[in-house]
């Protein structure tokens, strides 16, 4: 009995050449994206922007008021961070305050930064436009020197 054609055709696997292309191929392709990513932290490290990971800030408080004729938000911001952090833009309700100042925590000394295990009060003056409500959820925003920013809602008190 004569053996089948299609079980003595034979199969062959792909050749080493073939397969050293393909690996190399691949390997150049990884290299290229971890090189990408070493380039793109690094430029931003070099910009200020890798030690936002060691910046953390807790806003304890929010109150609403009104100080002679502009509306004034009183916010209380502790650093629980690793470094002093510097805030650089306050917005409401996506509308950015035209001006603020931070006040160190017993409130009698204007301050740049806020010191590690520290808090401070920031005074922001609202924008005309924004007259806040009692009982109305106002979305605050604070971005820092190195691009770290913090969101929330907060309620303005009933009256």
């Amino acid at each position: 009995m004569k053996p089948s054609k299609k079980l003595t055709k034979s199969t062959k696997a792909m050749s080493p050449i073939v397969a050293d292309l393909i690996a190399l191929v691949i390997i150049v392709a990884l290299m290229c994206i971890v090189w990408s990513f070493t380039l793109t932290y690094t430029v931003n490290y070099q910009n200020g922007h890798g030690g936002a990971v060691l910046e953390r800030i807790l806003v304890e408080d929010v109150r609403f008021y009104t100080q002679g004729s502009n509306n004034v938000v009183n916010i209380t911001i502790y650093n629980y961070g690793e470094i002093p952090t510097k805030i650089m833009m306050v917005s409401i309700q996506n509308t950015v305050c035209p001006t603020f100042t931070m006040y160190n925590e017993q409130g009698n000394q204007v301050i740049s930064q806020i010191n590690v295990g520290t808090s401070c009060r920031l005074n922001a003056i609202l924008a005309s436009s924004l007259v806040p409500v009692s009982g109305n959820v106002y979305t605050i925003t604070l971005i820092t020197q190195r691009d770290y920013s913090i969101t929330g809602s907060y309620t303005a008190p009933v009256t």
